[in-house]
């Protein structure tokens, strides 16, 4: 109807849903993915956060841009005002746990890290079994928050209230995860803190 009435037609992403790898547990038909195609081939403009994501959504519309509107948000007083002087690490995206290999490597690392460091862990996102069992073995170190954060500044303020020094996300070297390192890297500078992936 809006390209009939000459509305322009955005389509925005971070996802290529058409190649979704089989751990993701998403299936898509035939019908679906051929709605999804002709969708972005329709919109006058796809927009997408990575440089990774454009070079595929190419292939649908050539016309796909990139914007990283990635303002820092908050002044570096403020930032260094909620840093802890503790080890603090966040784990975001924890819905990605189910398409990596290297898991148990993770969490035995943070056990390792709250046992010698005294490390206190923040989780962030989908709730996992594994990390159910350490926040249920270390209760005063370990938080798991299953809350959505549809604002991206709320997000970013919630991580330098909670002290946070340092972020950790899930991500493993392949396509479907090369579209997000690009924008947790800036969250994470956004607020001041060095992130691992």
């Amino acid at each position: 109807t809006a390209k009939h009435l000459g509305i322009p037609v955005i389509y925005e992403t971070d996802d290529l849903m058409l190649e979704l790898p089989p751990q993701s547990c998403c299936k898509l038909s035939e019908t679906m993915k051929r709605a999804i195609r002709h969708m972005v081939g329709l919109a006058d403009v796809v927009t997408c956060s990575t440089a990774a994501l454009q070079a595929k959504l190419n292939d649908l519309n050539p016309n796909t841009r990139v914007i990283e509107n990635y303002a820092v948000p908050f002044s570096l007083k403020e930032i260094q005002a909620c840093r802890d002087t503790t080890p603090h690490a966040v784990i975001v995206n924890t819905d990605y746990f189910k398409l990596a290999d290297r898991k148990q490597e993770l969490f035995d690392a943070l056990r390792e890290a709250i046992l010698t460091l005294g490390y206190r862990v923040s989780f962030l996102g989908s709730v996992d079994e594994m990390m159910a069992r350490l926040s249920s073995e270390f209760p005063s170190q370990v938080v798991i928050d299953a809350s959505f954060t549809p604002w991206r500044k709320r997000f970013l303020a919630g991580l330098m209230q909670r002290g946070i020094n340092v972020a950790i996300v899930p991500l493993e070297d392949n396509v479907h995860h090369s579209f997000k390192s690009d924008i947790k890297f800036m969250d994470f500078a956004s607020v001041g803190i060095p992130g691992i992936f």
